[in-house]
């Protein structure tokens, strides 16, 4: 039975619209069906990069999957390759990337190996996540949380500046 999968998308080089499209289309080759729910993108400061960064263009898409989750992430780490992403080296040092794609649930599904985790233990923390998910599933509330993504997102104590958004959801695939 498929199963709702978050994903949560950045990019900061190249045509960053262009990458996000590449990736989502990467991600619905995973899937049976091609139904995909896609926030708005949004422009961001890079968070925890090296000084000099880009801003990135994030977004988060849910889509329907029936793979294993380590079948998903593999396969999405080969997209990242595939669209210019350096390997091991890049994701130590939070350098600029072409794309970065990142699962944040998957179902009710709990995870906590050494390669993934389900949630994402950093999801809560950031509004560049939270935010473009909240306006895809504002009730959400994930596994072994008590609050919904919205309510989440209005406590949320952070010093990242505000997101711009560039593309309305429904407006950039």
């Amino acid at each position: 039975m498929a199963e709702s999968l978050g994903i949560a998308l950045g990019s900061n080089m190249g045509t960053r619209i262009e990458n996000l499209r590449s990736a989502v289309a990467g991600v619905l080759d995973l899937c049976e069906k091609k139904d995909v729910l896609t926030s708005s993108v949004f422009e961001t400061a890079p968070v925890d990069c090296p000084e000099g960064s880009d801003p990135f263009y994030n977004a988060v898409i849910e889509v329907q999957c029936k793979l294993p989750a380590k079948e998903v992430l593999e396969r999405c780490q080969q997209l990242e390759l595939s669209l210019g992403r350096d390997d091991a080296e890049e994701r130590e040092t939070n350098a600029p990337r072409p794309i970065d794609i990142d699962l944040l649930y998957y179902g009710d599904k709990t995870l906590k190996g050494k390669k993934l985790a389900l949630p994402h233990p950093r999801l809560l923390e950031r509004r560049f996540v939270l935010e473009p998910l909240c306006e895809i599933r504002p009730g959400l509330t994930l596994p072994g949380q008590s609050a919904s993504i919205e309510e989440v997102l209005d406590d949320l104590d952070s010093d990242e500046p505000a997101l711009k958004q560039i593309y309305p959801s429904g407006m950039w695939l």
